[in-house]
């Protein structure tokens, strides 16, 4: 459906599109082999904002490709407005029963565009979100950026194979990171000092409990 033809239209109004300075964007070259994939937060930015433009202009009333992708495009905007409304900074009731109501729709029309594709387990997961807006809000304060930047610095984290070394080392990273300017220690800091030195002093006992154990990958 994103053809070359498409892509390169897409690429097009990434460049020439003006937006506010606090939102992101997404490469230029998005699609292309030298780029790669791309993150959860540029997904977000391309459905939420780019998409509409670049598929309006073609597939929409008027456009290029209206006659053969019309419905491409509708089913398309069932996805856009599902994901304006899970990902804005303020929800009630309304918003997150909206949500599942796009959402569904949009799954719907896959089916009918896509009928021998099979639903993959993100399908069924994008279901219960309607839950989590009602229970904990706006998905800002719960989403899984923070986690992917977390695991993203694990994994730059030199390993010897022992464990535990591996939290003492995080715990002094956080305390380093978050020194103020002025010289003073946040909270956040003090915590993260606290538990290195905890972890300091259990640091021998916890040693000799793991160190015949086998690496741990």
């Amino acid at each position: 459906i994103l053809d070359a033809e498409v892509l390169l239209e897409i690429c097009k109004d990434i460049s020439r599109t003006i937006k506010p300075t606090w939102v992101a964007s997404v490469p230029a070259n998005f699609g292309s082999k030298s780029h790669g994939r791309l993150k959860a937060a540029e997904w977000h930015i391309l459905i939420s904002l780019y998409l509409p433009i670049s598929l309006g202009r073609l597939w929409g009333i008027g456009g290029k490709y209206h006659q053969t992708h019309i419905w491409y495009y509708q089913n398309t905007m069932m996805l856009v407005a599902a994901v304006l409304l899970a990902t804005s900074r303020q929800t009630s009731n309304r918003h997150a029963k909206a949500y599942t109501y796009y959402m569904l729709e949009y799954l719907h029309g896959l089916k009918r565009l896509f009928p021998t594709m099979k639903f993959r387990d993100n399908h069924h997961v994008a279901l219960h979100i309607e839950e989590f807006l009602i229970l904990l809000g706006p998905v800002h304060s719960w989403w899984m950026f923070p986690f992917e930047r977390l695991i993203g610095r694990l994994q730059k984290i030199a390993t010897n194979g022992l464990v535990g070394e591996s939290y003492l080392n995080l715990f002094r990273y956080h305390s380093q990171k978050r020194k103020r300017s002025n010289g003073s220690y946040s909270a956040e800091s003090l915590y993260c000092s606290l538990q290195a030195t905890r972890l300091s002093i259990l640091w021998p006992e916890h040693t000799r409990s793991f160190r015949s154990s086998s690496s741990i990958q």
